[in-house]
């Protein structure tokens, strides 16, 4: 019965015809603690970030939120789904909180997950660098959409291509003669 499910899940899914027996067909259910990935589409938000989607009876619905929704209940009006896990894929309820933009802003953060954590010579170094995104995402402890921002100077726009020079203490101290 697995492959007719299976087959029988893509078809449907091909043909336009999702329902909820469909959206759990396309989350890779794991352990209660592990991360449940979103094996379906996905959508590249503004920002960068990649989310599940999936239309049922003509509603578009990140996959995240519509887990939480089935599993948990409905989301205040204004509100977000947070990942504990930081993997925005990841559909397990158990790893989903209700919350606002701003604590969401507070879990990257703290998490040191914010581009905002590297030093000007970091991001200068960043810049100048042909790495790989992903090998510096990993370098530096930071999205590979952080890297790719600050790249493409759409995120730490101040900090200038070059360091400011600093004067030495002699060039204090010169008195004029």
């Amino acid at each position: 019965m697995g492959n007719r499910w299976v087959n029988r899940t893509k078809a449907s899914l091909k043909r336009g015809r999702k329902t909820i027996a469909d959206f759990w067909a396309l989350v890779d259910k794991r352990g209660d603690d592990e991360c449940w990935p979103w094996e379906g589409a996905r959508a590249t938000r503004k920002c960068g970030y990649v989310n599940g989607k999936i239309t049922i009876d003509g509603t578009e619905h990140q996959a995240h939120r519509l887990a939480y929704q089935l599993c948990v209940g409905e989301i205040p009006e204004g509100r977000i789904i947070r990942h504990t896990c930081d993997f925005a894929l990841c559909c397990n309820p158990a790893h989903l909180r209700v919350g606002t933009p701003q604590d969401n802003v507070r879990d990257r953060v703290r998490r040191g997950r914010s581009w905002h954590k590297l030093t000007d010579d970091q991001v200068r170094e960043i810049r100048a660098s042909d790495t790989r995104l992903v090998s510096l995402a990993n370098k530096y402890g930071v999205s590979i959409t952080a890297v790719s921002l600050i790249r493409n100077r759409k995120r730490r726009q101040s900090v200038p291509d070059h360091p400011t020079p600093t004067p030495t203490n002699s060039e204090m101290t010169r008195e004029d003669d």
